[in-house]
């Protein structure tokens, strides 16, 4: 089993570490926050012109394909 909950209200890992509800809190915080960054690089991207993709080396296709991604996917 992956997860377990222990008398503190702590999560196990399959790694025997012991999560606390902050921590818990703080990896879903970052996780969001994260989201928030991609979606918000990837609208950025889909903006862009083509000289400033060119500069990076990234063609019209590319940014269009990686600004229809969700925001979970890496």
């Amino acid at each position: 089993m992956s997860t377990s909950y222990t008398g503190s209200n702590a999560t196990r890992s399959s790694r025997n570490t012991v999560w606390t509800p902050a921590q818990i809190g703080t990896r879903i915080f970052r996780t969001l926050v994260l989201w928030q960054q991609r979606s918000e690089q990837r609208w950025r991207l889909r903006d862009m012109s083509d000289r400033e993709l060119s500069d990076m080396g990234i063609t019209r296709g590319d940014a269009f394909d990686e600004s229809r991604k969700s925001f979970w996917q890496a």
